[in-house]
């Protein structure tokens, strides 16, 4: 029952300093990483699966409404989920047997290939899917999609007869 009560302040508390204040009270520089590693695995085997679909869906959830936001990433989304990034990057790449990058790059592509086939700029729809250069934007399309955004572009504005 005690160890219920740690998982549930854990997922309660985004930052695990007032974690690590308000239930143990000890320095947190030499405490964190234990409690941490502790309550994860804790998590692991308390109501595991019922928690982890909660995280999944919340994750993908995020994935799909924010992967455009400059500052996205696995970090970022882990602390908004109040997890560790290693403790989430198992989880998601065992929940979804893909890692992280994988999947926001089929959530960004997907989007991708809305705005161009809707007629955007490349430019524009790089930006607008999460990436901060058209290249690289044109590069992972490229290799997601076997096209480049220019030859959809291309092949939009020149159908074969």
């Amino acid at each position: 029952a005690g160890i219920c009560l740690f998982v549930e302040a854990y997922f309660r508390y985004a930052d695990i300093a007032c974690l690590i204040d308000l239930v143990c009270q000890i320095d947190q520089a030499s405490a964190s990483k234990m409690i941490r590693a502790f309550l994860e695995n804790e998590m692991i085997s308390h109501d595991a699966p019922e928690k982890e679909n909660v995280i999944i869906e919340n994750a993908l959830m995020l994935m799909k409404t924010r992967y455009a936001l400059p500052d996205f990433s696995q970090v970022w989304l882990a602390e908004e989920l109040g997890l560790s990034q290693a403790y989430f990057s198992r989880l998601f790449r065992k929940s979804l047997g893909v890692s992280f990058i994988t999947k926001l790059t089929e959530i960004r592509m997907e989007a991708a290939l809305v705005l161009l086939n809707g007629g955007m700029p490349i430019q524009e729809a790089a930006s607008a899917c999460g990436y901060q250069s058209a290249k690289y934007f044109s590069t992972s399309f490229r290799q997601y999609h076997g096209k480049s955004p220019q030859q959809l572009h291309n092949a939009k504005e020149n159908p074969p007869p």
